[in-house]
C-alpha cells in the first residue's frame, strides 16, 4: 500500500535502484565464488610443489628412512631439532614445512602463540592421522593446526620395510592464502558501489527529466476537469506521452469548437 499511492516517477526510480542493487550484489557474489574456486584450485597445486621441493631436499639427505634409539634419520643426516629442510622449504616454496617421528613434530617452521616452533607437539587425531598413520596413504585437506585453519598435505615417511615411521607435511595457512582475494574483493567491492550509487543517480535523473511532461498531461488533465479549455498543448516528444499529448490537444480543439458551436446556437 505504501507503493500503490505513491507517483509513477517513485515506483519507477524505486525499480530502477533496486534492479540495481540485487544486479551489483549478483555480480559481487559471481565474482566472489569465482575467486574462491580459482584460489582453492591454486593452494592445491601450490601443496603438490610444495611437497615436491620437500621430498626432493629430504632425498638429497638421504633414501635410508630409519628410527635409531628413538630419532629419525636420512641416511646419516639426524632430523630430530634441525630446521635445514623445513626452512629451505619455506625459502623455495613457501608456507609450512613439518617432519613427524611417528605423530610427533620434530623438525618443524609452524610456530606457536609464543613465536617458537611447534616442536614436540603432536598430530591431532582426524581425516590426517588416520590416513597416513593408520592406512599409510597421503592425505590432502584442510586442517586446524595449534588453532590456525590450513590447507595442508601429508605425506607417509617409511622405512625400508616398509613401516610408517613419519610424515612428511606441508601447508599454507588459510587466513593468509585468502588475504589476497579478501584484498581483491574489498577493492572490488567499492568499485562497484560508487558505479552502483552512479547508475542510481544517472537512472533518477533520467526517469525525472523523461516523466516530466507525464506531470504536465496530469495537470492539463485537471484544469481540463475543471472547465479551462483556453491553454495550448505544446507537444515536445513522439513517444507515448507525445501521443497522449497530441490525443488531448485533439480532444481539447474539439471541446473549443463543441463551445463555439453551443455559444453561436445560443445566441
Amino acid at each position: 500500500s505504501l507503493i500503490k499511492n505513491r507517483s509513477v516517477v517513485f515506483k519507477l526510480v524505486s525499480l530502477n535502484i533496486g534492479s540495481l542493487i540485487v544486479l551489483a550484489s549478483a555480480i559481487s557474489l559471481i565474482v566472489f565464488f569465482f575467486f574462491f574456486q580459482q584460489m582453492t584450485q591454486y593452494a592445491v597445486s601450490s601443496l603438490e610443489t610444495n611437497m615436491h621441493v620437500m621430498w626432493s631436499l629430504v632425498k638429497q639427505r638421504g633414501t635410508d628412512f630409519r628410527v635409531t634409539d628413538g630419532r629419525l634419520y636420512l641416511g646419516d643426516y639426524l632430523v630430530n631439532d634441525r630446521s635445514e629442510v623445513v626452512d629451505a622449504v619455506k625459502e623455495l616454496a613457501g608456507g609450512t614445512a613439518t617432519i613427524f617421528l611417528g605423530d610427533t613434530r620434530i623438525s618443524t617452521n609452524v610456530l606457536k602463540a609464543d613465536g617458537s616452533r611447534a616442536v614436540g607437539t603432536t598430530l591431532a587425531r582426524g581425516p590426517a592421522y588416520d590416513a597416513v598413520l593408520v592406512k599409510g596413504e597421503s592425505y590432502q585437506g584442510e586442517a586446524d593446526i595449534l588453532g590456525e585453519r590450513y590447507f595442508t598435505a601429508y605425506e607417509p615417511l617409511k622405512d625400508a620395510a616398509g613401516k610408517v615411521i613419519g610424515i612428511l607435511y606441508v601447508g599454507v595457512k588459510k587466513s593468509d592464502f585468502f588475504s589476497i582475494i579478501y584484498r581483491i574483493l574489498s577493492s572490488m567491492g567499492w568499485i562497484v558501489m560508487v558505479t552502483t550509487l552512479l547508475l542510481i543517480s544517472v537512472g533518477v535523473l533520467a526517469i525525472r527529466h523523461w516523466l516530466r511532461p507525464l506531470e504536465y498531461v496530469a495537470d492539463v488533465t485537471h484544469r481540463i476537469a475543471q472547465g479551462e479549455l483556453s491553454d495550448k498543448i505544446t507537444v515536445t516528444s513522439s513517444d507515448e506521452i507525445g501521443h497522449l499529448l497530441q490525443a488531448m490537444k485533439a480532444m481539447i480543439d474539439g471541446l473549443r469548437q463543441i463551445v463555439v458551436e453551443v455559444q453561436t446556437t445560443s445566441h
